[in-house]
């Protein structure tokens, strides 16, 4: 099956040594969770082949895009980063919840703290959400909860104002940034040097051990 959009894949391989490995299995309970770029990179492409994006849209998101994570990982690095992931295609919350997995670690995610890109929010509700973002929040909605103990919806609930916030933290993004989990000492200092170097890093989250009611790979939506 073929279509009229050229499509290719990349591969990179090398050598790390083994005491600078980072993985997403080595987060602690108590780390702040410290998102380094801005979400919304797939309803912003959905608005772009729409012919929907302003030029101030397009150009944001695709300056985010073609930011390479390597700045953003050194100044993890001088704050004593334990873990991180890069967000991608599973979205933020699909990646969280890899990271609490191989952690054995449960989250509290504060949806009004996450960064957006300009214009996503208008272009979610236009309706601009790729089919991979919508298949990321069914995948995730049975370990996801809001603060009130309410449970989440398969599918988008347009009545709630916390709903917008939860699609895009389940949006497929390209290139996204990192999410670090940091020791709480150091979380702000991290957050500030981030930004100092231009991007729009925030604290977005805690990390708490599991329990009866937030066991292992749950997100409490604040």
């Amino acid at each position: 099956m073929c279509d009229a959009n050229i499509k290719y894949g990349l591969a990179v391989t090398g050598d790390v040594a083994p005491d600078e490995v980072l993985s997403n299995r080595m987060a602690q309970a108590g780390d702040v969770l410290v998102l380094s770029k801005a979400l919304g990179t797939g309803v912003i492409a959905q608005a772009i082949k729409a012919g929907a994006a302003s030029d101030a849209e397009r150009d944001a998101a695709i300056a985010s895009m073609t930011t390479a994570n390597g700045g953003a990982l050194a100044i993890a690095r001088h704050h004593g980063v334990h873990a991180l992931t890069d967000v991608t295609g599973f979205g933020l919350c699909g990646h969280l919840r890899n990271l609490l997995r191989g952690s054995a670690l449960a989250a509290r995610l504060d949806l009004a703290a996450l960064p957006l890109l300009p214009g996503a929010l208008a272009h979610l509700a236009a309706g601009r959400l790729p089919g991979g973002s919508a298949g990321n929040r069914a995948f995730m909605a049975p370990r996801l909860r809001w603060a009130d103990g309410g449970a989440v919806n398969l599918e988008r609930d347009a009545n709630d104002p916390r709903d917008a916030r939860l699609a895009l933290a389940c949006d497929a993004q390209t290139s996204g940034g990192l999410l670090l989990c940091l020791p709480a000492a150091r979380a702000a200092a991290c957050v500030d040097e981030l930004r100092a170097a231009g991007l729009p890093a925030a604290a977005v989250g805690t990390l708490h051990a599991p329990s009866d009611t937030a066991p292992v790979e749950s997100i409490t939506l604040g």
